[in-house]
């Protein structure tokens, strides 16, 4: 039987939208959030982000679109009819030779076509099956009324596929011309224009609704000449284009003028075959329509771009994250936005921010993503272990984020973020239940994929860490200080104002679509001479310099020349860039030196630890050893207990201290490790380099002139 349960089933309707508009993995967090909004990915653009598009049981909106529409318009686009109720007297009913007269088709015809005219409370309405290759009907549309938003309903346990199939293996009346089939199809939106295609003998399949589209009903069109009717207005261009998603070579016929569809022409007394042949001559390949939206859509991404592609790349950059609310952090900004950028490099730049929960990190990065296109990452909270695999979110020169490291909750998931970062995919190898049995099925997700993660955690899995460049918060006295006013500034009425950030998003988009992204570094021998082999780890920090020079160089491509090979020619200023940026974290992974906040509070400790201290109770003896406690230690450092804390675990990682406390829950005795080394640069200065490559380059210079010199004598 039919849905009626509920008068006017707005329940019933709420749920099979649900049902529908399931967001993909990752994103289930919101649907529905606390106050009963569904939050997913809009089905009516091209949309990638979970945030733009919600629902509830009255209405819903696209903030990105800007579609909206009470509950019922949202069934109606999306193919769910909303039935009314037959007792409230909602639809007038239809009868068979009411849709014959209204459509001016014969009846004789239309019951060829398996419609069939039944009564529920007294009101006709007509049946439509869906029939599939074989004859067997798979769904069963209800039709209530000629017009109004409430004319259809589908039957409970209908499963959908385009209309018309059945009709496919036989020659339809003047589809057969020249002793040959005619492989031209006609794609409709519904089930009265395939009807008076037919009638026409045109080969057609009516596609039950603008968005109920499926990729898997492709297979029904192999070998065909497909053709799509789109009706006036975004439902018609989103129907084509859902199809087009899947069918890339389909031509798209326009409705003559003053017409909607093929029924219109029909009761309106065109010729409606000859009108058919005409418009498919003149029919526009999609491909052509796509080709000239994207030659619209880069102009004006090169328009937007171009002021920021001609400045100071990551001065502007700050300067727009700092109108975004960003205080200080400028080479944390910086860095996040280069490795962000990296991401159209074959092997992106990974982080790993770290610092105390409520430090800033998920702020200082959503800012910064606030500048690039959504197509530029993939943001999630926590995952299952095969979520990656099962997503259908591409993953290609692309980032994955995860507030929060915790997210990756288990050995598994660390070992497939591994995996994605070092082999630029990942593949596992599962078992799914087929009609034979268990059998093996191969996941694979291609990469160049980043990553990045924000964590309180000191360090992640050794192996992960190694493959990450790690960031960490500013977490001193005047950084948090400068916060405090800049909230005090807001609180005023002194805010800066925000202008839009298209033009970042546009300079992104112009560099994967337009930009070169293919990089030489011609001082790259001799910064690998002055870069001594400090500890192993060096080999994969030095390949993150040499990507971060290239990514600078792509960022700056209008400021830098190219090669024979169109290639962009890095320079030293790029290096420059990097070494500001990146010197003192390269030192700090090799050891050659340590950050600063470590080497203060090192020498916090050993303050209090000799005769000069201030705090007489902040030292204490035990076994004849004299030690700290974090108490005494945070106030010499003037900082919290929670960031000393953090602070000390840093350096007794390192092994600059150590605590002589080994039980829990009982007061830190921290007393000094191991002697805080000299600080020793690890990458040569951008001078040095600048002067040793010239130096490299006039050396071969003079072999090159001397060779030609001694080859020119002996002739």
């Amino acid at each position: 039987m039919y849905s009626t349960s509920e008068s006017p089933q707005k329940k019933d309707l709420l749920a099979r939208i649900i049902e529908k508009l399931q967001p993909p993995n990752g994103g289930g967090r919101k649907y529905p959030d606390s106050k009963g909004e569904y939050w997913t990915l809009c089905p009516f653009h091209d949309d990638k982000h979970i945030g733009n598009f919600s629902f509830n049981a009255k209405r819903f909106h696209c903030f990105a679109c800007d579609e909206s529409g009470s509950i019922q318009d949202l069934a109606k686009k999306l193919g769910i009819d909303y039935y009314p109720n037959h007792s409230s007297g909602e639809y007038s009913g239809l009868t068979f030779d009411q849709y014959s007269d209204a459509k001016k088709l014969p009846a004789e015809f239309l019951g060829s076509l398996l419609i069939t005219q039944r009564n529920r409370n007294g009101k006709p309405h007509l049946v439509i099956l869906y029939l599939d290759e074989e004859g067997r009907i798979t769904a069963t549309r209800i039709r209530l009324s000629l017009s109004g938003n409430n004319r259809f309903i589908w039957q409970k346990g209908s499963r959908l596929i385009p209309y018309g199939l059945w009709r496919m293996k036989e020659p339809l009346h003047g589809c057969t011309e020249n002793g040959g089939d005619n492989q031209e199809i006609l794609l409709v939106e519904g089930e009265s224009d395939a009807h008076t295609l037919w009638y026409h003998g045109i080969e057609a399949l009516g596609i039950p609704g603008a968005t109920t589209w499926k990729p898997e009903w492709a297979r029904f069109l192999i070998g065909k000449e497909v053709y799509v009717w789109q009706e006036p207005g975004k439902a018609g261009e989103e129907f084509v284009r859902k199809i087009a998603n899947d069918l890339p070579t389909i031509k798209v016929i326009y409705p003559p003028q003053d017409r909607k569809d093929i029924s219109e022409c029909h009761i309106n007394g065109d010729d409606v075959k000859l009108l058919i042949g005409q418009l498919m001559k003149s029919a526009i390949p999609f491909s052509k329509i796509q080709e000239k939206e994207n030659q619209k859509e880069l102009q004006e991404i090169s328009s937007l771009a171009e002021p920021i592609l001609k400045g100071d790349v990551l001065e502007m950059v700050l300067q727009k994250c700092k109108e975004l609310g960003i205080e200080g952090e400028e080479r944390n900004v910086k860095i996040i936005y280069l490795a962000l950028t990296s991401r159209i490099l074959e092997r992106p730049i990974s982080l790993a921010f770290k610092g105390p929960s409520s430090g800033g990190k998920s702020f200082i990065l959503d800012a910064v993503l606030k500048l690039f296109p959504e197509s530029a990452y993939l943001k999630l909270s926590s995952m299952s272990d095969k979520a990656l695999f099962y997503s259908k979110e591409s993953f290609v020169h692309r980032f994955v984020i995860i507030n929060e490291a915790a997210g990756l909750s288990t050995d598994f998931l660390s070992y497939l973020i591994r995996s994605l970062l070092s082999e630029g995919h990942i593949r596992h190898i599962t078992v799914e239940k087929t009609e034979k049995g268990q059998q093996p099925l191969e996941l694979d997700k291609e990469g160049p994929t980043g990553f990045v993660t924000t964590t309180t955690m000191i360090s992640l899995h050794p192996e992960n860490e190694t493959r990450l460049l790690s960031l960490n918060i500013t977490d001193n006295p005047e950084q948090t200080k400068r916060i405090m006013m800049r909230i005090a500034e807001n609180a005023m009425g002194n805010y800066q104002k925000t202008d839009s950030t298209d033009s970042f998003i546009a300079l992104q988009l112009w560099l994967e679509r337009v930009g070169k992204a293919d990089v030489v570094v011609p001082f790259a021998s001799v910064l690998a001479e002055l870069t001594p082999p400090a500890a192993v780890r060096i080999r994969r920090d030095f390949q993150l310099v040499i990507n971060l020079i290239k990514t600078s160089a792509i960022l700056y491509q209008k400021q830098r020349n190219v090669d024979e090979n169109e290639r962009i020619v890095a320079t030293v200023e790029d290096y420059r860039i990097v070494h500001d940026l990146v010197s003192g974290i390269i030192n700090e992974s090799a050891e050659r030196s340590i950050k600063p906040t470590i080497r203060e509070t090192v020498v916090a400790v050993s303050k209090l630890l000799s005769e000069e201290a201030d705090y007489p109770k902040s030292t204490s003896i035990l076994d004849n050893q004299k030690s700290v406690d974090i108490a005494a230690l945070a106030r010499e450092l003037n900082l919290d207990s929670s960031t000393t804390s953090r602070r000390v675990k840093q350096a007794i990682k390192e092994g600059f201290l150590e605590n002589l406390e080994t039980r829990k829950g009982f007061r830190a005795r921290i007393i000094l490790g191991r002697k805080i080394p000299d600080d020793h640069s690890v990458l040569p200065t951008p001078e040095d380099l600048e002067k040793n490559w010239l130096d490299d380059l006039e050396s071969r210079a003079i072999v090159q002139h001397c060779q030609k010199s001694s080859g020119g004598h002996n002739e």
